[in-house]
């Protein structure tokens, strides 16, 4: 949930989300066995995992969930150097170097790690990192952060003031849910602010239409 409108990976944007669902990474098939994607995470996203089809493979490291400070680390083959593969980072998940093997990692408010593959050898993505505002344990960013500068308050507030109240965090492997992601928000008052309403009027065959918007959800500030 955001409140500055933008694209997907627009920095301000990502920057005014209160609470992230985290996402789980891509699953794959290879020599028809199925590879698990690592879960999606509360605080900490989970790795992923890895397929070996013969004892004489090469060697790849495992994709490590992402957490609320650092994006994900994607999977790296022997034959490759740190600077072939891109990690995870704030609000979106890596791709795997090679489009017809490995998986993504997961978004979430860092995103996880791709996994990639080596000689015979391929591994999937890890999971995402959620985010509530108010939740014990999250690490809030500053509201001077960017991504060359990505500071972190050590506080689960946001910056903007906007607080849950008595949230609650559940992992992938929790939660055990299969289809879209879930989130359910409780109103614990209900106040019409003007400022952070939306205000559209339309005339039709001259009559007056005022349409209000309300973003009216279980917020404390």
């Amino acid at each position: 949930m955001r409140y500055v409108l933008g694209e997907y990976n627009e920095t301000n944007s990502l920057k005014s989300r209160i609470i992230v669902s985290a996402g789980g990474a891509g699953s794959t098939f290879y020599i028809s066995a199925f590879i698990q994607g690592g879960h999606a995470g509360g605080i900490n996203g989970f790795p992923g995992s890895q397929y070996v089809y013969i004892s004489s493979s090469g060697t790849l490291t495992n994709s490590t969930g992402a957490n609320n400070i650092l994006g994900g680390i994607s999977g790296l083959a022997d034959d490759k150097n740190s600077s072939s593969i891109i990690n995870g980072s704030f609000g979106i998940g890596a791709n795997p170097f090679e489009t017809g093997y490995g998986s993504g990692g997961g978004g979430g408010y860092y995103g996880g790690g791709a996994g990639n593959s080596a000689v015979n050898t391929v591994g999937t993505g890890s999971g995402g990192s959620s985010f509530i505002s108010g939740y014990k344990g999250c690490n809030a960013i500053s509201e001077k952060y960017t991504l060359s500068n990505p500071i972190h308050t050590g506080k689960p507030e946001h910056y903007s003031g906007f607080v849950f109240a008595n949230p609650i965090m559940k992992d992938g492997p929790t939660i055990k849910y299969i289809g879209n992601g879930q989130a359910r928000i409780t109103v614990l008052q209900n106040i019409f602010i003007r400022e952070k309403s939306c205000n559209y009027y339309y005339t039709l065959n001259h009559l007056l239409f005022c349409i209000f918007i309300i973003f009216d959800v279980d917020l404390v500030k």
